[in-house]
């Protein structure tokens, strides 16, 4: 995060550095703290709409949309996991 940036501002410019796309940024849905081995990271979750843009590998090694139903064929680390149990919990309320 820059000097000055907030949480949706950085999540903004982090989408369109990483992916090429313009988002709106929602509502914060939950913060999730992690512990690693050697360090400790708290993950922002935000509801986000697409704005424009064809989505870009630019520095990942790959992406796909995909529905929320069929993020189960996907291999995830435990912190995404528990991020799409939250997104479940929501479509089902």
């Amino acid at each position: 995060m820059g000097p000055g940036e907030s949480l949706s501002d950085c999540l903004r410019r982090e989408i369109r550095e990483e992916l090429g796309l313009e988002i709106e940024v929602g509502r914060q849905l939950t913060t999730i703290r992690h512990s690693y081995t050697h360090f400790r990271v708290s993950l922002h979750v935000f509801e986000c709409r697409h704005l424009g843009g064809e989505p870009q590998a630019l520095d990942c090694a790959d992406w796909r949309w995909a529905r929320l139903s069929d993020l189960a064929d996907f291999a995830f680390p435990v912190t995404d996991q528990k991020i799409i149990q939250l997104l479940h919990q929501g479509v089902q309320k």
